[in-house]
């Protein structure tokens, strides 16, 4: 047997044969580990995207207002194009620590989406980060000063305000009970004048 083998690998073209099939298996067996460590490699996270303020154009993730809700608790109004974005949560941090804020999409208008926190003050420096839901993974970031807040009564929150525009009615001067001046006198009751009874003499 093994003098078998040492006379193929004497012939030059068995040994040719024999050095292809070596460099065929080492090259499958590479690329059956690369493929392998391509699969559990895990894949590079995107850079989150830094959002400000919304401008006049509309194209990016961006603050449209800060608000204030009936119950006392902020509102933050986001634009946020549709489907870039999976659903999110906000995380906002304060000087005195950090909140995070609840989303939920306008069903009525999906571009736009309000998340719902702890109370935030006029002219307080946040930064604000956009956080995925599945996997905690930052979506955006951004650095805002609270330059205004729209604040919302229970009745607006129910129904939109309206102004009144009719004529006030003159005011009437209220007037004493009793009988009025111009009713006519019951006949039964009229009191007749009545003059003394002097003496008569003889």
């Amino acid at each position: 047997m093994v003098t078998m083998i040492g006379k193929l690998f004497s012939n030059p073209k068995w040994m040719a044969l024999g050095a292809l099939g070596i460099i065929l298996i080492a090259l499958l067996g590479w690329t059956g580990w690369r493929i392998l460590s391509l699969r559990t490699d895990p894949q590079p996270t995107p850079r989150p995207v830094v959002f400000t303020y919304c401008g006049a154009d509309l194209e990016e993730i961006c603050v449209l207002s800060f608000g204030r809700d009936g119950n006392g608790d902020t509102v933050i109004n986001l634009f946020v194009p549709e489907k870039e974005f999976p659903a999110f949560y906000l995380k906002v941090i304060r000087l005195n620590g950090e909140s995070l804020f609840e989303c939920h999409v306008n069903d009525a208008l999906p571009e736009s989406v309000y998340c719902i926190g702890d109370a935030v003050n006029l002219e307080e420096r946040l930064e604000i980060s956009v956080i995925s839901e599945e996997g905690d993974t930052l979506l955006a970031t951004g650095r805002f000063t609270v330059t205004g807040i729209l604040i919302a009564s229970a009745s607006a929150l129910d129904q939109p305000s309206t102004v009144s525009t009719s004529t006030p009615k003159p005011r009437t001067t209220p007037t004493k009970t009793g009988t009025p001046a111009s009713k006519t006198p019951d006949p039964e009751t009229t009191l007749t004048p009545s003059y003394p009874n002097y003496p008569s003499y003889p």
